[in-house]
Formats: C-alpha cells, sequence, structure tokens
C-alpha cells in the first residue's frame, strides 16, 4: 500500500534521545534496513542514517574526522566563547580609542548639541560604552 505524496513543506519535529536510542536500535538488530524502519517509524531515511552514524561514532572506533556528541556540544560552547571575547575586544579597542583622543586633545567642551574636543569632534561612542558595561556584568554560558 502506497502512501499519498505530501507535495509541501514538512513540519520539523523533535524527538526525544529514548525515541532516537530504540530507532537506532531496531536499525542496528539487522533484521531490517534502515529504510524500512524509517517507513515504520515515519521518519526520513536521511535523518535515521544521521543518528545511526552518530551512534557509532559515539560508542565506537572514531572514523578520522567525526566529533562525538559530547566534543560537538563543547565545539559549539567554544565557539559561542570567542566570538563573545571578539565582540568584548572590539570594545575595549574603541573605548581605548576615545580614551586615547580625549587625553590627546584635552577635556571635552560641550557646546550645542555635539560635544567636540580642540582637536574636533568627539566620536559617538555611547552606544559602544553601554554595550562594554552590558558585556562586562557577569552572565552564565
Amino acid at each position: 500500500m502506497r502512501r499519498a505524496v505530501f507535495l509541501g513543506k514538512r513540519q520539523r519535529r523533535r524527538f526525544s534521545e529514548a525515541f532516537k536510542q530504540e530507532a537506532v536500535r531496531l536499525c542496528l538488530r539487522h533484521d531490517r534496513s534502515v529504510g524500512q524502519v524509517a517507513r515504520e517509524l515515519d521518519l526520513t531515511e536521511s535523518a535515521l542514517r544521521r543518528w545511526v552514524q552518530q551512534y557509532e561514532v559515539d560508542h565506537g572506533p572514531h572514523p578520522s574526522g567525526a566529533l562525538t556528541t559530547d566534543e560537538k556540544t563543547e565545539l559549539r560552547t567554544l565557539r559561542r566563547e570567542v566570538r563573545v571575547l571578539r565582540e568584548e575586544r572590539e570594545i575595549v579597542k574603541k573605548a581605548a580609542a576615545v580614551f586615547a583622543q580625549e587625553n590627546a586633545c584635552g577635556s571635552r567642551v560641550f557646546t550645542g548639541r555635539r560635544p567636540t574636543t580642540p582637536c574636533g569632534p568627539v566620536p559617538r561612542a555611547a552606544g559602544d560604552a553601554k554595550r562594554l558595561l552590558r558585556l562586562a556584568a557577569p552572565r552564565p554560558l
């Protein structure tokens, strides 16, 4: 019996780890193919194959270049930290440039709407200063 073909975009579903492990276990018993198990569980074959491959990486000898689930999680965390640190560094560079200009040209002179120094207008760094203070506050990762 054939199913009707759904031409629209399939809505993304989330599956629990227990469901994924059971699906992988059914595939690894070798009495049914990945395609058969995928059809029985109403999964895409590619998703089930990806789960089986990740299981083999996590529980077997590592193929070259393959990362375990724990390594992927750690890599994601480290990349997030690096991105935050780079943003903070750029903000500190801008703040240092503003302070260096203030010290080199003397104090700020406030006339009219835009503050100026004897060397010229002050760069608009108020937003950067607020971001610097916000980034300096401790926060969980």
